[in-house]
């Protein structure tokens, strides 16, 4: 891989020529600027060519680096390096409030600086990528909130209009997209009429005029055309769309992208279904595989309540008119037919019947329904009794056809009488493609959550590499400071590998069981320091606690710098000893306590004093939690866990707590 683009902003010029050679000894292509507002101004225009910033904190007159920093990151997302004559607490805690990648001494050696800058941009990289996935995995899980009110919307709601209406509005409010809108085909005219819209709708739907047959080239009459999803990415730049009426008011509006799908009742197109996005590139795969899984409910509900409507409707007029039921049943669209519950024999059959079961009228009245039906013949008669008794008034079956192929129906039953006799009336749906629907949205739900294994698997992966980098340059290195560092960099990060190797592992990808992983990571960083067998016990204690990715992975690394100062400085030489470490979480709290019983941390190096890389982590990180973290140094007095001011303590108790 071909060395990164540095861009040093450093004011004092002979550290900067001294830094930069440095740099460049070690194959950088080095930029030099002498104050923050140069860089800020850099990168107002884009910053092309740079990498990674490494930059002075203190920068002289005007702009400092943490303020260079905060508007350089307002122009672009890039890892920031901050260099410092100082590195004491005040000095690191002023660079907070910023998003950057690591922190460097100026006087750190080359190995140093260049571990530091490739350790960022691992991480840097590393961050995209999950960042990316993220934002794929949202807003495929805002879809398919969409995709779950609407069918709940479904299930319960009678009125068809409402229906509708609220499908744009869950689409608006679940899915972020900014504007949707239904329109019904007049298949007189061949004109599509909005019925239903929400979001950001400004006027767009009025007085527009969008027809099938439409000369220009616009998503949503070709959809209609085609009978396919249509899908324009960029609306700003989709060429295809620059002859299109409303182009320039549907970006004056704010849409960037818009996807328009085709409503079906079976193979009729019957409306279309249209979402606007103000962002570009917004429909993957898998969103519009769940949108059209939508579209096709929302037909196929409003295709149910019409057939329900009739159903109603049809009951209605057969009680106050065999002739006027007659007229009904014969012409209504929806596939009918009148069964005698005592024989199973089908007495009336309408039109629509005849034509999808592909018999003619007269044969098709003459059978069974057991001749139809492809269940086993005492399934048959139960159902019937079940209608007849009315404890049963929709069910699913597979009918055979003349030519037989067998679909599968929801079958819609109850129980009339004319001329005083007891009918079965069933309005026979087809569901068979929702069904083949529902097993692909099966199956895409399936690949998606084998493809956050593989993003998890992915991430570790890639910490694994940077280890790797780290192991390298550390057998490398004779210094034993800068070696101490290396080591603690891999302890870190691997600590954040284990959660992503546990989030692999496990069934919810949302979360992990942290006592297990404490347990593990405990175990792995004794085997790091090579203690000699017994020497130094481990004590654990967890309480059971999940906690998401997210927060798990400052856990890992708060526990990762307790237990590693522990071992490297509560037990010099040969000492023998204990370490105990214990999790509990209590009424929305969860507290990690870390204990020895070494000689305790000298008085210089205690409370605000400490200013070790650890103990500022730990700090830190903390205060990420939103919880709070101290350090009570012995000898004080009793032994490790006793009360405050008991004679003879001895060791050192790190406590975070946090909530949860």
């Amino acid at each position: 891989m071909s060395k990164a683009r540095i861009l040093l902003v450093e004011d004092e010029a002979p550290s900067s020529l001294h830094t930069a050679a440095k740099l460049r000894k070690r194959g950088y292509a080095v930029t030099e600027l002498g104050t923050g507002e140069a860089a800020a101004a850099l990168f107002s225009g884009g910053g092309e060519g740079v990498d990674l910033v490494l930059m002075d904190i203190a920068l002289g007159r005007g702009m400092d680096g943490i303020e260079t920093a905060k508007a350089i990151l307002g122009f672009r997302e890039i890892p920031i390096v901050f260099l410092s004559a100082r590195t004491d607490d005040e000095t690191v805690e002023k660079a907070q409030g910023v998003d950057f990648y690591g922190f460097v001494a100026k006087d750190a050696g080359s190995g140093v600086l260049d571990a530091s800058i490739r350790l960022a941009l691992r991480l840097f990289e590393a961050r995209a990528e999950e960042q990316n996935t993220t934002r794929a995995t949202r807003r495929l899980a805002r879809v398919e909130a969409v995709v779950g009110k609407a069918m709940q919307l479904m299930l319960h709601e009678r009125d068809a209009r409402k229906l509708i209406d609220d499908a744009c509005h869950i689409a608006v409010e679940e899915g972020d997209f900014c504007m949707a809108w239904i329109g019904i085909l007049d298949e007189g005219s061949g004109r599509i009429v909005p019925t239903a819209s929400a979001g950001r709708v400004d006027g767009y739907l009025d007085d527009m005029k969008i027809s099938v047959f439409a000369a220009e080239d616009n998503p949503v009459s070709r959809a209609m055309r085609e009978r396919r999803v249509v899908i324009s990415k960029d609306i700003a730049t989709d060429e295809r769309l620059k002859a299109w009426n409303n182009r320039d008011r549907a970006l004056a509006r704010g849409y960037r992208s818009a996807a328009a799908i085709p409503l079906m009742s079976e193979s009729r197109v019957v409306g279309v279904f249209c979402v606007y996005s103000d962002k570009p590139n917004v429909f993957g795969e898998a969103e519009t595989s769940l949108l059209e899984q939508l579209a096709m409910d929302i037909a196929f509900v409003l295709d149910l309540k019409r057939v329900e409507t009739e159903k109603e409707e049809a009951e209605r007029k057969m009680r106050e008119s065999d002739g006027l039921y007659r007229e009904s049943f014969m012409q209504s669209a929806a596939v009918k037919l009148l069964v005698d519950p005592e024989t199973g024999r089908i007495v009336d059959a309408n039109a629509a019947a005849a034509a999808f079961y592909g018999y003619p009228p007269e044969e098709l009245k003459a059978m069974s329904v057991t001749g139809i039906n492809a269940s086993p013949p005492e399934q048959v008669r139960k159902n019937m009794s079940m209608v007849r008794s009315r404890s049963l008034d929709r069910f699913v079956a597979r009918h055979r056809l003349a030519s037989g192929e067998e679909r599968n129906v929801e079958v819609f039953s109850s129980p009339i009488k004319i001329g005083g006799r007891e009918y079965l009336h069933s309005i026979v749906h087809d569901i068979t493609e929702k069904m083949r629907a529902e097993e692909d949205l099966k199956r895409l739900l399936g690949e998606k959550e084998t493809l956050m294994k593989e993003l998890q698997h992915r991430v570790k992966n890639n910490l694994n590499v940077v280890v790797g980098l780290l192991s390298l340059e550390a057998e490398r290195c004779r210094d034993a400071e800068v070696s101490g560092a290396f080591a603690n960099a891999i302890s870190r990060v691997n600590s954040i590998a284990a959660i992503y190797e546990k989030l692999y592992d496990s069934k919810d990808m949302s979360n992990i069981d942290i006592g297990p992983y404490a347990e593990e990571l405990a175990a792995s960083l004794f085997s790091t320091y090579n203690l000699a067998p017994g020497r130094i016990a481990l004590k654990t204690d967890f309480d059971a606690l999940r906690l998401d990715s997210k927060r798990s992975v400052p856990f890992g690394l708060i526990l990762n710098e307790l237990v590693s100062n522990a071992l490297k400085y509560a037990y010099p030489g040969d000492r023998r000893g204990e370490v105990r470490i214990s999790l509990r979480s209590r009424n929305g709290q969860a507290s990690l306590l870390v204990e020895d019983d070494g000689p305790g941390v000298p008085e210089a190096y205690r409370g605000e004093n400490a200013d070790s890389m650890g103990m500022t982590l730990v700090r830190i990180l903390a205060q990420q939690l939103k919880g709070s973290f101290e350090l009570d140094c012995g000898p004080s007095g009793g032994p490790v866990g006793g009360p405050p001011g008991a004679p003879n303590r001895r060791g050192t108790r790190a406590s975070v707590t946090f909530p949860v």
